[in-house]
């Protein structure tokens, strides 16, 4: 199982959070343009799983793999891998 961006305080929810904001702020992309420009960088992640790691783990669904970081940094144009992630 791939190790998780968990913790007992807020900042897998944040994660979250900020994942949302990002998406909704690159032009309000669907879920579904988001899977098609991950699956562009070669990680076809079905588009389901995508809501539940924006909803997280206290949403009721799942924390982001901390594998994908790297990969949304690119999607939304970020430099470094964990320049999109929130601030601690």
């Amino acid at each position: 199982m791939p190790r998780s961006i968990s913790a007992p305080t807020p900042y897998a929810s944040q994660v979250a959070a900020r994942l949302r904001e990002l998406r909704l702020s690159a032009g309000c992309w669907s879920m579904r343009d988001l899977q098609q420009r991950l699956a562009a960088l070669g990680r076809d992640i079905p588009t389901p799983t995508l809501y539940a790691y924006e909803r997280g783990k206290a949403g009721g669904r799942v924390d982001l793999p901390i594998e994908l970081a790297p990969l949304m940094s690119a999607v939304f144009g970020f430099e470094r891998p964990g320049d999109w992630l929130p601030q601690r």
